[in-house]
């Protein structure tokens, strides 16, 4: 109780709200996760996909369906997880090679599960059967041997992965049963709040005009199909969400449809909180193509094609575009399959320019930033939080408000917020990490921050700045003499 006055209360209930806010929001506590806010890497070395998702704020990492570790360790960390599923080819049921057992490494013991009549029985449903399987009157033939019975996504060198037949009734509740299975293995709701479902679109391969599935020969086909390979598709969506998000209470769910229009036919009733743009390229990152579908739930992306001798994962002039037109409009910039984090694979070439700039749409929804504006001819984006360009990109960390920025050349320029002072300057390494001072390296001229040498270009700092009145007159304009004056 407040004793000496009501504007001596008020003075003090202020500064105890200035006190919370500098605690509680710009150190970046107590912050309720966003959903979409997500690091969705497959592979990579899971210590640097940890290190790097929380040194950017982001909330959720995907888990991997062959291995426990990079899920428990992001939990510990305090990251959340999303149960990482898939509807064309079921990762979660990987077969040997002999037909004997199914996810091996996983299960008691990491032995896996033995292939039992009832598991033969499921599969000969849920998965896309060989026509060579299948007798002339309709029966299984016997002699093929269950790993060689259908249609395989992956075959080697441990392990099969088949695709799944949609078409009948049985194979979404049996997918669901063994998606179950694996999950509860890997620590179920002790680990994972949020899933994630790959090839969540209409069924296409990479190439529009070439359908994703095989012709199936299943016996369950034999009296008509159940539904058409997309009505399967979706039922088995339904029965995804309505368990894990309905049932567990998951804090949400994300799918890839390759392309957003891919998933145009079932959003209406099946509505759904993230889509990544796997395919990457700039004609679908535009959000004229998004339809009906907003962009608060679409996440653009590098290019899904790395197979050739470029890296779009380096590409700055690449990221620039994806995320200047993706930032203007409130959605998200996301990682999706990549090999690494960072420089170490041969075909993912991250940068800290590539990185910052798949944080810094985030950032900007995270904050709720304003004055947001994309200009398609400068390549410029700026909002009231971020700025980029063709010659330098820098944002505010939505949760610790410290400056991330990387020059392209020379003639970049930071321009700080009127009364900033800037506190410390942090180089860092190949994930974004402080490795040591970077005073030197830059120079300030009346708050416009500037790169002394052209031997940093490319390669990132973090600044802490503060607001606080400078009370010691300083130089500005000298390298290494970065307070404002």
């Amino acid at each position: 109780m407040c004793v000496v006055g009501e504007v001596l209360c008020m003075k003090k209930f202020i500064s105890l709200l200035f006190l919370f806010n500098f605690v509680f929001i710009n150190v970046g506590y107590g912050q309720t996760p966003v959903f979409q806010n997500q690091l969705n890497m497959f592979g990579s070395d899971t210590d640097k996909v940890i290190k790097h998702a929380k040194q950017m704020g982001y909330d959720y990492v995907v888990g991997q369906p062959w291995s426990k570790t990079r899920a428990h360790k992001a939990k510990a960390a305090g990251l959340h997880v999303l149960w990482n599923s898939n509807k064309e080819y079921p990762k979660y049921v990987r077969v040997n090679m002999d037909g004997t057992r199914y996810n091996v490494g996983q299960g008691p013991n990491g032995q896996g599960w033995p292939i039992t009549t009832q598991d033969t029985t499921n599969f000969n449903n849920m998965f896309c059967m060989k026509k060579s399987a299948v007798n002339a009157d309709g029966t299984i033939n016997q002699s093929v041997p269950v790993q060689d019975r259908f249609q395989t996504w992956k075959n080697g060198p441990t392990e099969k992965i088949f695709y799944a037949n949609m078409q009948c009734k049985e194979t979404a509740p049996l997918l669901l049963e063994y998606n179950k299975k694996l999950f509860v293995d890997h620590g179920g709701t002790e680990i994972f709040d949020g899933l994630f479902i790959d090839g969540v679109g209409t069924p296409m391969h990479l190439n529009p005009d070439q359908l994703w599935y095989l012709p199936c020969y299943n016996p369950c086909l034999n009296d008509g199909i159940d539904f058409s390979q997309r009505q399967g598709e979706i039922e088995y969506l339904k029965l995804m969400k309505n368990y894990f998000v309905g049932e567990l209470k998951f804090k949400g769910w994300s799918g890839n449809p390759w392309t957003i229009p891919n998933y145009a036919d079932a959003y209406p009733t099946l509505p759904i909180d993230l889509l990544y743009i796997e395919s990457g390229k700039e004609q679908w990152n535009n959000p004229s193509t998004w339809g009906n579908i907003p962009a608060k739930v679409v996440s653009v992306q590098l290019p899904g094609d790395r197979s050739g001798a470029t890296q779009p994962t380096a590409d700055y002039a690449l990221a620039l575009k994806t995320l200047g037109s993706a930032a203007a409009v409130g959605a998200w910039f996301g990682w999706y399959g990549e090999a690494s984090v960072d420089n170490t694979s041969a075909q993912n070439q991250a940068t800290n320019s590539t990185q910052l700039a798949r944080a810094l749409p985030n950032w900007d929804n995270l904050v709720n930033a304003g004055s947001r504006s994309w200009n398609y001819t400068t390549k410029v984006y700026t909002s009231s939080n971020s700025y980029a360009d063709p010659n330098i990109i820098y944002s505010r960390h939505a949760k610790t408000k410290k400056i991330f920025v990387v020059w392209q050349n020379t003639n970049g320029k930071l321009k700080l917020k009127s009364g900033e002072k800037i506190t410390s300057v942090q180089k860092v390494d190949s994930i974004f990490i402080e490795t040591g001072d970077g005073t030197e390296d830059l120079v300030n001229t009346n708050g416009t921050v500037s790169l002394n040498n052209n031997l940093q270009v490319g390669k990132g700092y973090v600044i802490t700045v503060t607001s606080e009145v400078v009370t010691e007159k300083l130089t500005p304009g000298k390298p290494g003499n970065l307070a404002t004056k």
